[in-house]
């Protein structure tokens, strides 16, 4: 069928509104753990040039390939801001959408290409899953050249479609595991079509994406970390209907309140009003779609049998996997269920010939994707005011105000670091520092856990914290050692961050008390002494101590509490701050907490090694070892 003036105006159009909700304001974008440690992996890659083996580390518990790492590594060449990384996501799903175009244009009609275009650039979910940095969000501009190429394969018996087609097949599950589903649709369809496939050139796009593989099955083999037998067996059982249920949500664009989390849903429901006829509607197509492509499966086109493996098979692959199932799994369908819905669309549009009709089901679709892309709006301006527990993280842009006042103080003062302040101190494990060391690799710093420790360097330093509105009670000695103090402030209920110079720490002599001989410890460690609090519920204290030479041991403290009779009433271990991040003339005080007991006389501590346990020694002035304790006593009437 010709494409029309009017019709290549209308797909300008479609595209022009897709690339503006996916692209536009980039710092309306989630940046946690995941997004933080792809993004710094990426930049590692084209800052020191060294090709990464492997990826982030995946849901299952094993790492993911390293290509979503080289495709994020693509704009950071051109711009290292996380930005970049961002609308980057969005120029690649918006890419998508055209693709969309292309198959269902070649392979149906000009209208139903329009149709899925509408359909899947207003979709919620995809426009959500195409505004931030996510492997699994640059799925669908593959995902539909793999189709793309497929098809053409199967219909015209072309070498390079072919060869995309078998690279693109294997390459795809090294973007992401949920890609694996596409394995066994070209499999069967190829099988079936066997006589009319350029089998050559199909050998070689595989067995290039392949050798692609070969670094991490390296480090695998290397590491000898992968059992793919024993991942199954400590896996969850089949999740079953979770998985229709979150296909259908992708699909329909369903149920997009979630990502508010559980406290704040029903606030966002009431601020918009109920268009579930829209999802029922776009259920309705996506079913008579699938009835108009199995009555025609059996026609000699493959295209029908190609989009029903397709939708089908991703499904079937999460419903009997042992693994748990989560929603963006389901990228990798992006964008059959629209090609499908649009098929059924045409199909109503052939029976319903009269022109009042034809006018009335245009404006269905027309308006069902408006009031979908209604509802995206107002979900990305409310979570972009609100605060959302467990759901949507802090926008990107407020963290980015953050780390620009850092640089900004770092440039103009004589601070030697940044020490980030929150909860946590390892950014393989902990999503805070996870955040800071992707967007501060430029800047010398370092991770206190403000639960356990504050940590106060000898020289000057920039400290930054984040501060809940409502923060549990926590010693924070930074707050009287610094200046220059700079707001950022975050969504309504989220607090605000702080970044301030630090002064070097003078502390009077006063401050705590002293224990008895030994006090230095062989690994280094000078503990200064100790002060106590008492409440009514608990006993509470603080440990001053100077840490030694910089080490990659897991150091953690003990603290016994006696009473007068010398019987132990109470225990209070906790990890000391990590030793890898030592510096000399480091001065920490490290916290710790007990029940209230009105018994305790006497307070002993030292240090151990963690996982072993094993005792670090004090030592007495000529190195030798005279104990594993220093003692205190606990003073009455606090």
């Amino acid at each position: 069928m010709k494409i029309t003036s009017a019709s290549r105006l209308y797909l300008v159009a479609i595209i022009s509104i897709a690339g503006l909700l996916r692209m536009t304001f980039p710092g309306l974008s989630e940046f946690k753990a995941d997004e933080a440690r792809l993004y710094a992996s990426s930049l590692d890659f084209i800052t020191n040039l060294e090709i990464p083996i492997h990826g982030i580390t995946s849901s299952i518990g094993i790492p993911n390939f390293p290509i979503s790492t080289w495709i994020y590594a693509i704009p950071l060449t051109l711009w290292k801001h996380p930005y970049s990384a961002t609308i980057f996501t969005g120029l690649l799903n918006t890419a998508a959408i055209i693709v969309c175009w292309h198959i269902t244009k070649r392979f149906c009609n000009t209208r139903t290409a329009l149709i899925a275009t509408i359909l899947f650039a207003s979709s919620p979910w995809a426009i959500i899953f195409s505004r931030k940095i996510w492997a699994q969000n640059t799925l669908p501009l593959f995902v539909g050249a793999w189709a793309l190429s497929g098809l053409i394969a199967l219909h015209e018996r072309r070498k390079w479609p072919t060869f995309l087609h078998g690279l693109l097949t294997f390459c795809i599950p090294q973007i992401h595991f949920s890609g694996l589903a596409l394995i066994p649709i070209s499999f069967i369809n190829l099988i079936i079509c066997r006589k009319q496939i350029a089998w050559k050139s199909l050998i070689i796009g595989a067995s290039s994406a392949i050798l692609l593989a070969a670094p991490l099955a390296i480090h695998f083999d290397n590491s000898g970390s992968l059992s793919i037998l024993d991942l199954i067996n400590k896996s969850s059982i089949p999740t079953n209907f979770e998985s229709l249920e979150y296909y259908w949500m992708l699909s329909i664009g369903s149920d997009i309140h979630s990502i508010t989390g559980p406290t704040k849903y029903t606030d966002f429901l009431s601020s918009i009003s109920d268009y579930t006829v829209v999802h029922w509607f776009w259920t309705i197509l996506i079913i008579l779609g699938c009835a108009s492509l199995i009555i025609n499966s059996r026609l000699q086109s493959p295209a029908p049998r190609m989009f029903l493996s397709w939708l089908i098979m991703p499904l079937l692959i999460q419903y009997i996997s042992p693994f748990d199932v989560h929603l963006h799994y389901f990228i990798v369908t992006f964008p059959v269920q629209y090609i499908v819905a649009a098929i059924g669309a045409d199909q109503l549009f052939n029976v319903l010939k009269a022109r009042t009709f034809r006018i009335t089901g245009w404006g269905l679709v027309i308006s069902s994707a408006s009031l979908q892309t209604w509802a995206t709006i107002a979900l990305l301006q409310y979570v972009s005011l609100h605060n959302t527990p467990s759901g949507f993280g802090t926008p990107l842009s407020m963290t980015m105000n953050a780390v620009n006042k850092v640089q900004h103080l770092y440039s103009n003062t004589n601070s030697s670091e940044v020490l980030i302040l929150g909860l946590g101190n390892d950014p393989a494990i902990h999503e805070y520092p996870a955040i800071y060391n992707a967007l501060l690799s430029h800047i010398p710093h370092r991770f206190v856990d403000k639960r356990y420790s504050n940590v106060l360097p000898k020289l000057p330093a920039i400290v930054l914290h984040h501060q809940p509105v409502n923060p549990q009670p926590v010693h924070n000695y930074y707050d009287q050692l610094s200046i220059a103090k700079s707001y950022i402030r975050l969504r309504s209920g989220e607090g605000t961050i702080t970044v301030s110079q630090l002064l070097p720490f003078a502390p009077k002599t006063n401050t705590y008390r002293q224990f008895v001989p030994p006090r230095t410890l062989a690994n280094g460690v000078s503990i200064l002494g100790y002060s106590t609090h008492t409440t009514e519920n608990s006993l509470e204290w603080e440990i001053h101590w100077i840490t030694g030479e910089r080490t990659d041991a897991d150091y953690h403290f003990f603290n016994h509490l006696y009473n007068a009779t010398g019987e132990k009433v109470g225990q209070s271990d906790a990890p000391s701050f990590p030793a890898h991040q030592w510096k000399n003339g480091d001065r920490v005080i490290s916290f710790f907490a007990d029940k209230f007991n009105d018994q305790v006389k006497q307070l002993k501590v030292g240090m151990y090694t963690y996982p072993d346990l094993e005792n670090i020694l004090f030592v007495d002035n000529s190195g030798r070892p005279v104990g594993s304790e220093t003692t205190g006593r606990w003073p009455e009437n606090q």
